[in-house]
Formats: C-alpha cells, sequence, structure tokens
C-alpha cells in the first residue's frame, strides 16, 4: 500500500503542475502506467530484451540495432498474477527464453504453482513451452537451456527437439547455473546445507569438477571471458555457537579464483574482520562480475554503504 500513495501523490502532483483537474486521476490510472522491470542484451549487442508490466498485464520487447525501434514479441492477454522472469537472449540474439511463474499462487488454487520454461525467435512466431522447471539458464550459442527442477539441473534443446532430462547427478541442491563462454561446460553452486561447492560439468563422459572444495560456503561462480577461470564468493559455513542477536553478526568474505584446467585455486581479496565490511546483505550477493580477464567487479559495504 506505501508504494500505491506514492504513486497517487506523484499522480496528483504531475496534475497540478499540469493544470488538470485532480479528479481526472484515479487509482487504476496511476497503476495502468507501464513499468518496465527488466532489460538484458544479445552478446553481440545488436538486441535488447524487456519486460513490460502494464495493469497487470505482462509483456516482452525486443528492439534491434541501429534504429531500436521496439517490437512486442510475448504477450500475456489475463492479469493472473504470475510474472514472467529469467528472461535471456542467445549471443547472437536470434532466440529468447524466459520462465513464466512462480512459487506465488495469487489464484488461490488447489493445485501447486508450476513454473515453466518458454523460448520463442525474436524474428517473430509463437512461444513454444520448453518444459516445467525454473531459474534457466541460455548457453550461449543458443542451442541448450539448463534449469532447476526440485534442486536437480536439467537441460532441454531450445528448438524442442528432444524431451528435457537431467543433466548430472549430484548430492547437493545445485543452483546458480552458468555456462562457460563457449558453451562447453556449467558451473554450478552444489548446496550440502552448512556448506556449499562450485561444481563444474563438462560432458557424460567425465566427472564433475569440484573447485577448491572446503567446509565454506561458496557461492557466485562467474567465467572469465576467455573460458579459462571462474570466480566465487567464499563465506564461511555453517555451524558453530549461535550468534548474539544484540550484536551485527561478523561475516568474512573473500574472492577466489580457480583454473578450470587443473582445478588449482587462490583466493584475490579478502574482506576486513569487523561488521561493516561483512558480507554484503545489499540484493542478497556481491553482484561479481569479470571486467575484461585481468579485473573483477563486486559489491562491498565496507564503509556501511554499498558501493563498487
Amino acid at each position: 500500500m506505501p508504494s500505491f500513495r506514492r504513486l497517487a501523490v506523484i499522480a496528483l502532483v504531475c496534475a497540478l503542475l499540469s493544470g488538470a483537474a485532480p479528479s481526472a486521476f484515479s487509482l487504476p490510472t496511476v497503476l495502468s502506467y507501464p513499468f518496465p522491470d527488466t532489460l538484458v542484451s544479445s552478446g553481440d549487442g545488436t538486441v535488447i530484451a524487456y519486460g513490460i508490466n502494464q495493469r497487470g498485464l505482462r509483456s516482452i520487447w525486443v528492439a534491434r540495432a541501429p534504429a531500436y525501434d521496439p517490437r512486442e514479441l510475448v504477450a500475456m492477454h489475463q492479469d493472473d498474477g504470475v510474472g514472467i522472469n529469467a528472461v535471456q537472449l542467445s549471443r547472437d540474439g536470434s532466440r529468447l527464453v524466459y520462465a513464466y511463474g512462480s512459487s506465488e499462487n495469487p489464484s488461490l488454487s488447489t493445485a501447486q504453482p508450476e513454473t515453466q520454461i518458454w523460448t520463442v525467435e525474436t524474428a517473430g512466431g509463437m512461444p513454444a513451452m520448453l518444459a516445467a522447471g525454473h531459474a534457466p539458464a541460455l548457453a550461449p550459442d543458443g542451442s541448450r537451456v539448463a534449469f532447476q527442477r526440485n534442486g536437480e539441473v536439467w537441460i532441454v534443446p531450445t528448438d524442442g527437439s528432444a524431451q528435457a532430462k537431467r543433466l548430472f547427478y549430484d548430492a547437493g541442491k545445485d543452483g546458480d547455473l552458468q555456462w562457460s563462454p563457449n558453451s562447453d561446460a556449467l558451473a554450478f553452486v552444489s548446496s550440502r546445507g552448512d556448506h556449499a561447492f562450485i561444481g563444474v560439468y563438462r560432458g557424460d563422459d567425465r566427472p564433475l569438477e569440484f573447485l577448491a572444495p572446503s567446509v565454506t560456503d561458496d557461492q557466485e561462480p562467474r567465467w572469465s571471458p576467455d573460458g579459462t577461470r571462474v570466480a566465487f564468493a567464499r563465506t564461511p559455513g555453517g555451524g558453530g555457537a549461535l550468534p548474539s542477536p544484540l550484536q551485527m553478526p561478523v561475516v568474512p568474505w573473500s574472492i577466489w579464483v580457480a583454473r578450470v584446467a587443473d582445478g588449482s585455486a587462490s583466493a584475490v581479496w579478502k574482506s576486513g574482520l569487523n561488521a561493516r565490511a561483512s558480507f554484503p546483505t545489499q540484493g542478497g550477493d556481491v553482484d561479481l562480475t569479470w571486467a575484461g580477464n585481468v579485473r573483477l567487479l563486486f559489491l562491498s559495504e565496507a564503509d556501511n554503504w554499498p558501493h563498487l
């Protein structure tokens, strides 16, 4: 409700400044304004895609260089309270993948809500459902989509030429799927409850690899642009004495880089050992990103504010 009130106030101010009668504005009018909620681009930068929520109706639009004329690609024709998320484009911008649905149940249905993986060609055509699952990860070459289902990693061809199948067995609950730049390997987080590993899948003919496994909580695997290394964030694992609710917890963390060829890894940065330097809470992660092959960007709240 507070956000609705802010919108109403903004609308009233706009009406007063424009000279229009305040009675011409209503809450449905304010809420009918289109809100973009995501923005992605293809790897070659020639195509962008973004989501729009207008009057509760979700849609996905695309625009292609150099004119970037917007065109509606996917449209929902009813407000069912279900969102579109995880929008992704292939490297050449020819194919788009997204997830439809969530664990929320706005209609109060007695059936368990289901999230689905969908795909559509950006040149036009009807969207096609690929499989039931969530958190899709489109391979850069556009050929396959890895996704999560019940804590497992599944895979399906983007053209729907085969049924989805479980990609591999892992004793943990897997997530944060990240394809290598040339689409030949998949990094993931294998959560084991009080700790987590960074794993790499390279094919059915090779065993899973775990990068510098320890009793720590490793997260956010990110491939270097040349595909030779994986950076990740590391925090202490669970266990030990319960923290006091009267004190800010101290969660030291570090950034590690592993060479995928031999699995060797080392810490390239470590936080301070105080509460403010702890693992950032803004957004829930550190937004770890490669800036070229020799530099990393990340979020830190060492001075009590989130900064890159």
